[in-house]
């Protein structure tokens, strides 16, 4: 069968993927033919798997990849938005972080918002919440 990942929680290594039949299937990172592969594993990636129902639900096993030659790329942001709040307006938090960054500079209030910027684009961070 063929499916697409609809969803998978790296720390604790499970996720569900949308069957062409229209199930849900629960899988697990042990059910990969090739254990490289869960490195790859994001929303929309096309799998292929064995069905498996268990009295929990439907299970996929025996999971491998349709396209082996697939290449992942990290863009990293090229603007870092700050906000005093923890919101910025129209926009949807993804993934929030629990890294606490700060500025290091005591020149000028300015001089220490550009060096929490430059850190927060040294780990791929896209926006700054809460700060003072």
């Amino acid at each position: 069968m063929i499916g697409t990942v609809t969803s998978y929680l790296t720390d604790r290594n499970y996720g569900f993927i949308k069957g062409e039949d229209g199930k849900d299937y629960f899988f697990h990172g042990s059910s990969f033919k090739d254990k490289k592969d869960i490195n790859k594993l994001c929303e929309d990636l096309i799998l292929e798997f064995e069905q498996k129902a268990t009295s929990k639900g439907y299970s996929a096993i025996n999971i491998s990849l349709l396209d082996n030659n697939i290449t992942l790329k990290y863009n990293v942001p090229d603007t870092v938005y700050v906000s005093r709040k923890d919101e910025i307006k129209s926009w949807e938090v993804i993934e929030e972080s629990d890294w606490i960054i700060t500025g290091t500079s005591s020149e000028s209030s300015h001089s220490a918002k550009e060096d929490l910027i430059n850190k927060a684009n040294l780990i791929g961070a896209n926006a700054i919440f809460y700060t003072n």
